[in-house]
């Protein structure tokens, strides 16, 4: 029945009932879909926090990789500059393993002369002997 005060007809009565109880349907559905929307969200934020963990975790792998490869190439460094300085010292060794070489080969030139100097004194020597 209508509100006698209101001036409104049963069926516009009825008509506005069924308006209110299709405005709350679709209110009832419209509170889904943001429930479900909010979920999804929710998914969503929770696959990008674990997304960007596995990345800060993959950054942070990767700079420990960076870090032991800098620590690498330091050692290295210092390899090559122990290698540097043995090849010095090594160079100087032949060198003068040169040199000694070069005075042995002169000593003994020198050597030789010296004993064909002396066999052709002995030799003037028996012969002036066997002259006498």
């Amino acid at each position: 029945l209508p509100l006698p005060s209101s001036g409104m007809t049963a069926e516009e009565a009825e008509q506005l009932r069924g308006a209110v109880a299709a405005a709350e349907e679709e209110a009832a559905q419209l509170r889904t879909r943001l429930s479900v929307a909010e979920e999804e969200v929710l998914r969503q934020t929770e696959a990008c926090a674990a997304q960007a963990a596995c990345q800060e975790a993959q950054a942070a792998a990767q700079a420990g990789e960076i870090a032991a490869l800098g620590a690498k190439g330091a050692e290295l460094a210092s390899v090559r500059e122990e290698l540097e300085s043995v090849q010095h010292k090594l160079c100087a060794a032949v060198k003068k393993g040169k040199g000694i070489e070069r005075d042995k080969a002169a000593v003994v030139l020198e050597r030789d002369a010296l004993l064909q100097q002396l066999q052709l004194r002995l030799d003037g020597e028996g012969q002036r002997a066997d002259a006498v």
